[in-house]
């Protein structure tokens, strides 16, 4: 059976950047189980997804504009640790 709209799928997934280093991954924790056609993914990321069948491996990159968008330098803040209330 092929994953399709409004298909449930479990999955891992590791998260790199250009160099290769590890930025998030599920491999040491459960699976990540998402609704297809529910906007919960990238939507690039999703369409990957789409025609999958059970046990199949893929890698898939992304363009940072596929993405969250390039890093912009100016937009981050340092806040110090005693003004976050927990």
């Amino acid at each position: 059976m092929e994953a399709g709209n409004n298909s449930k799928v479990t999955f891992h997934y590791t998260v790199t950047i250009e160099d290769g280093t590890v930025v998030d991954s599920t491999k040491e924790e459960e699976p990540l189980t998402v609704q297809l056609g529910e906007k919960q993914l990238l939507p690039d990321l999703e369409k990957e997804l789409v025609g999958m069948k059970e046990g199949e491996e893929k890698s898939v990159e992304l363009t940072p504009e596929q993405a969250f968008g390039e890093i912009q330098e100016d937009a981050i803040t340092d806040i110090p640790r005693q003004n976050i209330n927990l």
